[in-house]
């Protein structure tokens, strides 16, 4: 389903979604690194790397088993609904996890961070199907680098404060905060406009293999659109890989504790936020293709950078600002071209499986991560 809303309304809309993706993406990562600091604290595991791609597994894993019907769910209703659904949910999720944090029950509270994977896996084709939906064609491009400006923002703000709060707050009120913004991401959810179901009678299938196996098939038959499913996907393989890493190399190879390896990803994470609202900008009223090879040259070039020896941590943090730079010039025109290449009837689940496919690259991720550390091969 295209643009529905006025467009004297539509940045209103958006500007709700926006703050929804906000909050939603704080929290998650807030939870995930708190979860990570702690159990590094305690000393639960003698490999704190792959301790943290344990957890990282954890939270990706719901994208895989539900991201296919949560696309089917996104098209058979409407996407506004399942967005404050999804947000309302949230609450009751982090209710879970701090509880789970003031009782010290490790078993909840990863379990709550599951579900935080699954709330999340159920919000990303609303989310993203909502843009068509609320902007206009010609302003696709820029609010895809403006909804990455929310997410890489609170990328940053949200491993921040997770390695704040584990330092300053005692895990009854870490959980506590969390909740509160939840709540707010409820209220922004209610500013966005109701938009039509695109497709009332898709059925929702259990069988998530077979649909996305199903819309794989489809999906290659347009050369363009599996073009950009192979590039979403390697970008976020890559950005699960440097993200841990990061913070290995900041202990293994800079010499620095985990708040200052958290400022390192701080770097990264504003440098994709930067390089997204730019490349939104620099496509002007259209999808800009030529700024993929660009962006990808330049990831290529800021990661070699990483390779030189006697690097400072100033050294460092300019090459990942630099690589985050890139990436939101690879990033946002291939998530603009998955939102606008479907036939409206399939955005929802087009763009599950996308989510599906970078969420599969994140959960191999963690087995590739651990094998490398256990040979050596790792910045430590």
């Amino acid at each position: 389903m295209e643009f529905q809303v006025a467009k004297g309304n539509w940045r209103r809309s958006f500007g709700s979604l926006w703050l929804a993706q906000l909050q939603a993406a704080f929290t998650a990562n807030a939870y995930e690194f708190l979860v990570i600091f702690m159990l590094a604290k305690e000393g639960l595991s003698g490999a704190e790397t792959s301790l943290r791609w344990a957890v990282q597994g954890i939270f990706a894993a719901p994208f895989i088993l539900f991201s296919m019907a949560a696309g089917r769910l996104a098209d058979r209703s409407s996407k506004r609904t399942v967005a404050v659904a999804t947000q309302i949910a949230g609450v009751g999720v982090l209710a879970l996890a701090a509880s789970a944090l003031a009782l010290g029950n490790l078993p909840l509270v990863l379990l709550a961070l599951f579900l935080t994977g699954a709330q999340g896996a159920f919000f990303s084709p609303a989310k993203y199907g909502l843009l068509p939906e609320l902007v206009p064609h010609e302003r696709l491009s820029w609010a895809n680098g403006i909804m990455a400006l929310a997410t890489f923002t609170a990328t940053i703000l949200g491993v921040l404060a997770g390695g704040w709060m584990s330092e300053s707050l005692t895990r009854a009120w870490s959980g506590g905060l969390l909740v509160v913004l939840a709540l707010f991401g409820v209220v922004a959810s209610l500013g966005i406009a109701r938009v039509r179901a695109a497709e009332p009678g898709v059925k929702i299938r259990l069988n998530f293999v077979a649909d996305a196996v199903e819309q794989f098939g489809r999906a290659r038959k347009d050369r363009v659109l599996f073009l950009a499913l192979a590039g979403s996907t390697t970008f976020w393989f890559l950005g699960a890989v440097v993200r841990i890493n990061t913070l290995a190399y900041g202990a293994g190879v800079l010499g620095v504790g985990p708040e200052r390896s958290g400022l390192l990803l701080g770097a990264m994470a504003l440098g994709i936020a930067l390089g997204s609202v730019v490349a939104g900008y620099a496509s002007g009223r259209k999808i800009e293709y030529g700024l993929i090879p660009f962006g990808a040259l330049g990831m290529t070039a800021s990661l070699a950078m990483l390779f030189r020896t006697g690097l400072t941590f100033q050294g460092a943090a300019a090459s990942l600002a630099a690589l985050g730079f890139s990436a939101g010039f690879f990033y946002v025109p291939i998530n603009a071209l998955l939102q606008h290449r479907p036939a409206p009837e399939r955005k929802g689940e087009v763009l599950a499986l996308a989510s599906l496919l970078s969420f599969v690259a994140v959960f191999l991720s963690w087995p590739v991560g651990s094998l490398s550390a256990r040979l050596g091969l790792g910045p430590e």
